[in-house]
C-alpha cells in the first residue's frame, strides 16, 4: 500500500511540475533560493553540475 501511494504521490508530482502553474511556482521557489546569500552558491553549483550531468 505503501509503495502504491508513493507511485501516485510522484506521478502526481510529475504531472503538476509539467504543467504551466507547476513551472510558474518552481521559478519563484528558485528566485527565492538565489536571493539567500549562502544558499545561492550551493543551489547554483548543485544545478551547474545536475546539468552536466543529465543527458
Amino acid at each position: 500500500l505503501g509503495f502504491i501511494t508513493t507511485l501516485i504521490f510522484v506521478f502526481s508530482i510529475g504531472l503538476f511540475v509539467s504543467s504551466w502553474m507547476g513551472a510558474t511556482v518552481l521559478w519563484v521557489g528558485e528566485w527565492f533560493i538565489k536571493k539567500m546569500p549562502f544558499v545561492r552558491h550551493i543551489y547554483s553549483a548543485s544545478k551547474q553540475i545536475s546539468t552536466a550531468i543529465s543527458p
